[in-house]
């Protein structure tokens, strides 16, 4: 499909500019993180928290957001450098790398509007931000987590998968429930 300039100059201003990354660390048995691959659509329908804290991984997995959309949230949790994207939101899995017992996926937060563009296309955009997101992955995993983060009430914050229930099963790209 041909998309015109008018429609890539939007996409390169809403996804890309300004984005950042956050950080979602969660244990997730490894049946459910072999599910994700990259180059697929998720959508997630609850809130996606985040952290701006970028510290080592203490647990099996981590979810690497970048978004141009993250909210920082002045609540009970601005130790913890909460950052929050809307229910309702689209991803692209952009990579997924392991090293040792430690997995990062990579997600792209996209409009919906931009979904089937970015299930049939790779823009340069997204090859410099996986180099990126993998030089952040080796650095991370060699020092120590945020205390912050390793906190109850956050763990289970966090906990629960993106793009899936509890059982594995990806949401359908729709907001309906």
């Amino acid at each position: 499909m041909e998309y015109d300039e008018k429609f890539l100059d939007e996409i390169v201003s809403v996804v890309f500019e300004g984005a950042t990354f956050s950080y979602r660390d969660t244990n997730l048995p490894e049946i459910m993180i072999s599910k994700y691959n990259p180059g697929m659509i998720i959508m997630e329908r609850g809130f996606v928290d985040s952290s701006s804290k970028g510290g080592g991984i203490a647990t099996n997995l981590r979810y690497l957001i970048i978004s141009s959309q993250n909210k920082t949230m002045p609540s009970a949790f601005q130790d913890f450098g909460l950052c929050m994207i809307s229910s309702g939101s689209y991803f692209k899995v952009i990579d997924m790398c392991s090293n040792g017992d430690k997995t990062q996926i990579s997600l792209l937060h996209i409009p919906q509007m931009a979904i089937e563009f970015f299930s049939s296309c790779k823009t340069n955009f997204e090859e410099y931000i996986v180099e990126q997101s993998r030089e952040n992955f080796l650095k991370k995993i060699e020092i120590e987590p945020v205390p912050e983060l390793e906190d109850e009430e956050w763990i289970e914050r966090v906990k629960p998968p993106l793009g899936m229930d509890d059982e594995g099963n990806f949401f359908g790209l729709t907001n309906k429930h």
